[in-house]
């Protein structure tokens, strides 16, 4: 009986645990961060479908709102996979996602408005963090698994994926995630224990996103020695690959050519299927101030586009232009303070570029 009794005591004391675990982990958790973000088994994360949240980015607070599919839209709206509209399906990572911006500020929000004026429906596929091995997966999966149709696709390749390649590289896709696996997500998304782990124990507090612009910009950049020890910090020369010769032969040609792989893969996918597959590259603030004009990343993905034979759309020119003023008014006019995201000028700017690329001409 006392056995017994310790037992039954034992499961509602755990019980009552995980329950104030969770209802800490909702309270301290930073505002919609994790209410629509979760892991995918077959693509490693996605967004939660139907989601409304008001997230804070860079100081923004801004409004999220996933459609049916889990993709971020204007609101959370019925998508009907087989829709006989002509339809253009826009895939990157933070960037096209639209961190710290309201929806119809973003690239795809801009592109979605001009679309509906010419009978072309916009939809965007972006989250955080993803990369040419993504960008194959969910492709694929959305097409073979949700039946999902489009005409076109529209890649945008951002410098950070190529160290993303190297992350996702060990990643094995699943048909479907098992029931630990399950409730292990579960659990880092909803308890404080896994917060406290992953930012203490881990050391992990996300991709660091800043960009020092006020700061000695060209010595910042070129005391790189903290960045090629990967071995304290993970995102050694991330943005530096393209221009710093160190970096690339320490993981930089690697990357590169996983994301070539992945991306033959997606472009023989999108042949296959009869999808009109373009590629969009753009800098980042470190190669604007780098006056990488002539970048590694310019120079393969248009090799490719030629080989693979698919459009290819390059914003380099657009944001690294002698006609400017230098590249500290480029910044300052088209970038979030302190950040590599665009702001509501640099959305604009590059829906402006590629709007014939991913809706087609304008109607008389």
């Amino acid at each position: 009986m006392r056995v017994r009794a310790f037992a039954i005591y034992g499961f509602f004391l755990l019980l009552f645990a995980v329950a104030a675990d969770c209802v800490l982990g909702k309270l301290s958790m930073r505002a919609g961060d994790r209410s629509f973000r979760v892991a995918h088994p077959f693509y490693h994360h996605t967004l939660l479908p139907n989601q409304s949240a008001t997230p804070l980015w860079g100081g923004r607070r801004y409004t999220m709102h996933t459609n049916s599919i889990g993709f971020r839209d204007e609101e959370a709206t019925q998508i009907d996979p087989q829709s006989p509209v002509q339809r253009t399906l826009l895939i990157g990572d933070s960037m096209v996602e639209g961190l710290g911006m309201e929806y119809s500020n973003t690239v795809a929000g801009l592109l979605a408005a001009r679309g509906r004026a010419r009978g072309v429906e916009v939809l965007n596929a972006a989250s955080v963090s993803y990369s040419p091995k993504l960008y194959d997966l969910k492709t694929r999966w959305l097409v073979e698994h949700e039946k999902l149709a489009f005409q076109r696709l529209i890649v945008f390749l951002d410098i950070s994926d190529i160290q993303d390649e190297t992350n996702y590289e060990a990643f094995v896709p699943r048909e479907r995630i098992g029931w630990l696996a399950a409730g292990a997500a579960w659990w880092r998304r909803h308890a404080l224990s896994w917060q406290i782990v992953e930012r203490f124990a881990l050391g992990r507090s996300g991709i660091d996103n800043r960009f020092k612009r006020d700061a000695d910009i060209h010595v910042w950049m070129d005391s790189v020695d903290a960045y090629r020890n990967a071995t304290s910090n993970p995102e050694a020369g991330r943005w530096e690959w393209t221009y710093d010769d160190a970096v690339y032969a320490a993981w930089g040609a690697r990357g590169l050519a996983l994301a070539e792989a992945n991306m033959s893969r997606l472009a023989a996918f999108c042949r296959e299927h009869g999808i009109e597959m373009t590629l969009v590259v753009y800098p980042s603030p470190f190669q604007i101030f780098a006056n990488d004009l002539d970048s590694r990343q310019v120079k393969a993905w248009k090799v490719f586009s030629e080989r693979e034979r698919v459009g290819f759309v390059n914003l380099f020119p657009a944001f690294i232009d002698a006609r400017v003023a230098g590249p500290d008014l480029v910044y300052q006019r088209y970038f979030i303070p302190d950040d590599v995201h665009w702001n509501e000028a640099g959305n604009a700017l590059v829906a402006d570029w590629i709007d014939a690329a991913a809706i087609g001409p304008r109607q008389p």
